[in-house]
């Protein structure tokens, strides 16, 4: 009842009435937008290249410096190697072992436009279908005009683009019981995605069982194999090291109640997973009464999103909205039924609110999107860091997040990545990361967190920092550090110098932001 009430005094009683009708204007305004966006794309890659632009939307483009942190650790020192960048140093790289190098590195140096061409790339994937009539072509259509569709183009997916090109052949291969094209395309998308693999092997192995078909059961071994490989750096590591890394990877997706940080936003049941609920239910309900069969493809996929959603996290929404997208394209194609058309729009083509888009200021149609270059930010952030020695750790001071992996980072989380990456390329550790709170995340560990002058002197010390970044947040008062005269300060940053990027954004928290550089004189 408050999310409806808010949503009600943002877009107003007619704002809210054009639901009813979002559907329609789905279908007629989302090819429009989607040709506009797709052109201005092209344009700016002719213009400036394919390496200036991190992504289409500043979330994920702010986020996509994560993955090239990792990227070029593992570039540096390898899968085996050691690396002092990450969590509390002599961080093993073997931890990596859910990244294929291959689509990271190609996302690392050119964000956007491996998206642009994996999706491309993935649409032609169903061409794959062996019978294509009008019904297909339909469907293709709607596939490719629905907002799953666009969001994950212009707003959600990264590197793991590059295994998804694969997954519709995967199931084309279950429907036409083809379970070598199966194996090879699954071999295929594991240089491009661990969860898609592992989605892959699930779905094969589960249309095996139902089909008693030994060959397609096991059609996920290659790939598997090769992802096995991943896992070879542990073999060089102590037994009870490795034991150790996988407890703390269970944590992280909160397959691990002991953890110190808990997803409790993520587990509970909220208005945006009742929304995906209800499609999928009328989905199936709406298969098994026009078909007179049961839709056991969506079925999985079904049970795959209430585990992730409710009990522990094993991949990231955009993960779950292209399985969603794939799995009820390839079961209407295959049912050969036009009156399911209706039921497929529905279920691909959800709200874009409820698929990342809250800065929108009407409810039912999504924005034209073109590629976004941060190199002015990460210009601001090499001059940021200038006084820094090379070599020296930087402490990031932020309050306790009370064991909520959402209060992390005082919900600043999509902010830190960008300055971590340049400090990074300078030679500068700025700490904590996420892996370093993934390498704390038991009871009793040493505290990494607080933001008064005692708090942050007892963790300088403690992690061996001669620099702390503070800030000032929403007109809170003056920052006690810079009051404190065992502290210098050296640079400041006020966030609203980026404005113009994020004023589209009201999610990403940075009204009234600034922080400062500071250096412990004793």
């Amino acid at each position: 009842m408050n999310d409806l009430k808010r949503y009600i005094e943002r877009f107003g009683i007619l704002g809210l009435l054009r639901f009813a009708f979002y559907p329609l204007t789905h279908l007629l305004a989302n090819p429009i937008i989607l040709t506009i966006s797709l052109l201005k794309s092209l344009s700016q890659f002719s213009i400036h290249g394919i390496k200036r632009f991190q992504h289409f939307n500043l979330t994920p483009a702010l986020v996509s410096y994560f993955y090239s942190i990792r990227a070029w650790n593992l570039k540096k020192y390898g899968r085996r190697g050691k690396t002092d960048y990450l969590g509390l140093g002599e961080y093993y790289l073997a931890r990596c072992f859910n990244y294929s190098k291959f689509s990271l590195y190609t996302y690392w140096k050119a964000g956007a436009f491996t998206v642009f061409i994996g999706m491309l790339l993935y649409a032609c994937a169903f061409l794959f279908v062996s019978q294509k009539d009008l019904h297909f072509y339909l469907c293709l259509y709607l596939g490719i005009t629905s907002s799953l569709f666009f969001a994950n183009l212009f707003r959600s997916q990264n590197y793991n683009v590059i295994g998804w090109i694969f997954f519709p052949i995967v199931l084309i291969g279950l429907m036409e019981d083809l379970p070598f094209l199966v194996a090879f395309s699954l071999l295929l998308a594991s240089y491009g995605s661990f969860t898609v693999v592992v989605f892959g092997i699930l779905f094969s192995g589960i249309w095996g069982l139902i089909q008693v078909d030994w060959l397609m059961m096991f059609a996920g071994l290659p790939a598997l194999l090769k992802l096995l490989t991943h896992f070879h750096p542990f073999l060089k590591i102590d037994k009870k090291l490795g034991l150790e890394i996988l407890n703390k990877v269970l944590k992280a997706i909160g397959a691990n109640e002991k953890a110190k940080y808990h997803r409790k936003k993520t587990k509970a049941l909220n208005l945006f997973k009742l929304y995906f609920i209800v499609l999928d239910i009328l989905f199936i309900a709406s298969y098994a009464f026009i078909v007179n069969d049961f839709p056991y493809l969506y079925t999985v996929y079904f049970g795959i999103y209430l585990i992730n959603s409710l009990k522990f996290r094993i991949a990231d929404d955009q993960s779950l909205h292209m399985l969603r997208l794939t799995v009820a394209l390839i079961t209407v194609i295959y049912a050969q039924n036009y009156y399911l058309l209706i039921s497929l729009w529905l279920v691909i083509s959800p709200l874009p609110l409820m698929i990342g888009y809250y800065q929108m200021r009407v409810l039912d149609l999504l924005p034209i999107s073109q590629p976004l270059n941060l190199r002015v930010m990460e210009s601001r952030f090499e001059q940021f860091f200038e006084e820094v020695e090379k070599g020296s750790k930087v402490l990031m001071a932020c309050e306790d997040p009370d064991s909520k992996y959402e209060n992390v980072f005082q919900g600043f989380r999509h902010l830190i990545e960008l300055p971590i990456y340049v400090a990074m390329l300078k030679g500068i550790r700025l700490f904590p990361d996420w892996w370093a709170v993934f390498e704390l995340n038991y009871e009793g560990a040493t505290e990494i967190w607080g933001t008064q002058s005692m708090e942050v002197e007892r963790n300088m010390k403690e992690w061996n920092c001669r620099y702390v970044i503070s800030y000032d947040w929403d007109k809170k008062e003056i920052d006690p550090l810079l009051n404190d005269s065992n502290f210098e300060k050296i640079a400041e940053l006020d966030w609203s110098e980026f404005d113009s990027l994020f004023k589209d954004y009201p999610k990403l928290k940075k009204k009234d932001l600034k922080w400062y550089l500071l250096k412990k004189l004793n």
